[in-house]
């Protein structure tokens, strides 16, 4: 199933004229188009008009489906500030009601052409002007009621086909993948919702419970960043953010949502040490990095086995530092390497910035060597290929760009070990390979031969896989 094959991520071509309160006339508003964060609606159907506004529903220009209406306060000098005063009560009445007695939230958008609110309606309220998913839907709910899921998951595939980019069918479909504790599918199809719709807040709150079980921190910042942006007094997930933020090392940022995070009673004296503790280690880890980078600047480091008891014992202090955590992995392949570390370098990987990404995983890779386990260096080879390539704008990396052995990192430097490189790649190829190594280029052809390993696992797509096998075909044709 290749849902990217037919969900469109361009909206329909032709003129488009956007509403603009200071010139057209009520009767004028309906085709006219909104942007709100960056997705354009088309203004449908007029709905009805009190004292204070006038509503019409909202049509999304990329799925055609209504999920929101147009609320347009006719006194627009004061629009704003009545706007972000009936936000705050919103949110404080959801923040106290459960799911059943909460309100639909509302987006306040200001811009030159005038002040509106982009309101939600619930997901069952969904339509489209092209009417003909309510029976599809109605299958899917019945194989899903009679506990076949995979048949419930084809009957939305189909509704894709004919509906592209039906985001309910593809929050459905989200939702049945996570029910089967595929949690990568369930966050990937989630995405493609969010991007279609983002400013739904169901929407949002399900990729983000989803990314909550995959462990992927970097993701996961962003997504919560760009949540706060869209629904800035969301307070649904403030208990798991604050998760999140402690996870990855983070505990200034706990505290400050702290500060504005409605969380229970219970709850609340538990985060509150939690975080006064990981402050505490975090200076702890702060002060012990600075002091390693600083015999490295004077080019004088200390002897790696006085640094491996600095950072062994900052680490039995605070382990969420990813720096710390990446340069105890580095320093313990180097003082001892059948110490498996591999999960200190997935953590710094999956957590720092996506430039340190390569050398994490090469060196989590080298260390497997070290250890002969040659099924797990393969893995983290091609990890380390596929966030290259991230970097390379998803081109081919060039083989000069392959990180060396690093000997310590910090967020301003990586010191590489040039000389050690070489011995691991003769271990490596001899071990995965019955012919004698030719070069260095045979290491990047047995990183995209490791696609198979990764396809077999589901972590690697179709495109992905015909782009390794072309790639090594060509490096394979360079060298003979």
């Amino acid at each position: 199933m290749d849902i990217l094959s037919y969900v469109s991520f361009d909206e329909p071509a032709g003129a488009r004229q956007f509403l603009d309160l200071n010139r057209h006339h009520p009767q004028e508003y309906e085709g006219k188009w909104i942007t709100c964060h960056g997705r354009d609606y088309q203004v449908g159907e007029f709905l009805g008009a009190g004292h204070e506004k006038r509503v019409h529903k909202l049509y999304n220009g990329l799925s055609g489906g209504c999920l929101h209406v147009l609320k347009v306060q006719h006194d627009q000098q004061n629009a704003a500030v009545a706007s972000r005063h009936l936000l705050k009560i919103l949110d404080r009445w959801n923040a106290k009601s459960a799911d059943e007695g909460r309100l639909p939230d509302s987006i306040l958008v200001e811009s030159p052409l005038g002040i509106f609110n982009v309101e939600e309606v619930l997901l069952t309220g969904f339509e489209r002007r092209d009417r003909g998913t309510y029976e599809l839907f109605a299958k899917a709910e019945a194989y899903h009621k009679a506990g076949d899921r995979s048949a419930a998951i084809a009957e939305l595939d189909g509704l894709l086909r004919r509906f592209p980019n039906h985001t309910i069918a593809l929050n459905n479909m989200a939702a049945l993948y996570a029910m089967g504790d595929d949690y990568n599918t369930a966050t990937a199809i989630q995405r493609l919702a969010v991007y279609i719709e983002p400013n739904h807040r169901t929407y949002r709150l399900a990729v983000l419970s989803y990314a909550l079980k995959t462990s992927d921190f970097q993701f996961l910042r962003s997504e919560f960043l760009e949540l706060h942006e869209v629904f800035p007094y969301a307070h649904d997930l403030d208990d798991k953010e604050l998760d999140v933020l402690l996870a990855i090392g983070e505990p200034a940022e706990a505290d400050r949502r702290f500060q504005r995070a409605v969380l229970s009673e219970e709850n609340k004296p538990l985060y509150r040490t939690a975080i006064d503790k990981a402050l505490t280690g975090k200076e702890c880890a702060v002060k012990t990095m600075a002091t390693l980078e600083r015999s490295f600047m004077d080019g004088k480091p200390l002897p790696v086995k006085e640094r491996l008891r600095l950072l062994d014992n900052a680490y039995r202090t605070y382990d969420r530092d990813p720096f710390l955590c990446l340069n105890l992995g580095l320093t313990r392949n180097l003082t001892h390497p059948v110490v498996d570390s591999l999960a200190l370098f997935q953590f710094a990987g999956a957590t720092l910035a996506k430039e340190f990404g390569p050398s994490c995983y090469a060196n989590a890779a080298f260390g497997c060597i070290k250890r002969s386990d040659f099924d797990s260096a393969t893995r983290m080879f091609y990890v380390a290929q596929f966030r290259l390539s991230e970097l390379c704008d998803g081109k081919e990396p060039e083989l000069r760009l392959i990180p060396g052995v690093a000997n310590f990192v910090s967020p301003h430097f990586i010191q590489e070990l040039p000389d050690e490189l070489e011995p691991i790649l003769d271990a490596y190829l001899a071990g995965v390979s019955n012919r004698a190594p030719r070069s260095v280029a045979e290491l990047v052809v047995l990183m995209l031969e490791a696609d198979r390993y990764v396809r077999n696992h589901h972590q690697s797509t179709p495109e992905e896989a015909q782009a390794a096998i072309a790639a090594a075909s060509r490096i394979q044709s360079s060298n003979s």
